[in-house]
C-alpha cells in the first residue's frame, strides 16, 4: 500500500471517529485532507491532476443533488464524496459507494430486526471509510 492511500486510511479513520461521535465531518480535516492527496499527486508528478478533479467535481455533483433533494445524507458526506473521488478515481468511488450503502442498508435492517429503538440517524462517513477499505482490499486480490 502506498504512502498517499496509508494517508487517506488514517483521514477516513479521524472522519468516522469523528462523524460517529459528532455526526459531523469538519470542513478543516476535509480541507487537509483534499490538500494533503493534492500535494501527494503535485510531488509524484501526476499528470492526472485535472482529470481527477474533474470527476471529483462530478461526483461532488451527484451526490449534491442526492443531499438536496433527499434530506438523507449530511453535507459533510457530500463533501467526503469529493475527496474520496479526487483520491481513488471516479470508477474506483462507485465501487466504495455501493459498497457503503449496502453496508449502511444492512446495519439499518439489522437494527429493525433485532429491535434496537428506532434510528434516526446514521453518520455515513464511518461506512464509506470501510467502503473503501473493502474496495483496496478487492482490488488487491482482483490485479
Amino acid at each position: 500500500m502506498t504512502l498517499k492511500i496509508t494517508t487517506a486510511c488514517i483521514f477516513l479513520l479521524i472522519i468516522t471517529i469523528i462523524d460517529c461521535k459528532k455526526f459531523i465531518i469538519p470542513d478543516l480535516i476535509l480541507i487537509i485532507f483534499f490538500m494533503t492527496m493534492l500535494a501527494f499527486d503535485l510531488y509524484t508528478g501526476k499528470e492526472s491532476i485535472p482529470r481527477h478533479a474533474v470527476e471529483a467535481l462530478v461526483m461532488f455533483l451527484i451526490f449534491w443533488l442526492i443531499y438536496h433533494f433527499s434530506g438523507g445524507l449530511g453535507f459533510g458526506d457530500v463533501k467526503l464524496i469529493g475527496c474520496i473521488t479526487y483520491t481513488f478515481g471516479f470508477i474506483s468511488s462507485i465501487y466504495v459507494c455501493l459498497a457503503a450503502s449496502i453496508m449502511g442498508l444492512v446495519f439499518f435492517g439489522v437494527n429493525r430486526v433485532i429491535g434496537v429503538k428506532k434510528v434516526k440517524r446514521i453518520p455515513f462517513a464511518p461506512f464509506l471509510a470501510v467502503g473503501c477499505i473493502v474496495y483496496l482490499i478487492l482490488r488487491g486480490l482482483v490485479k
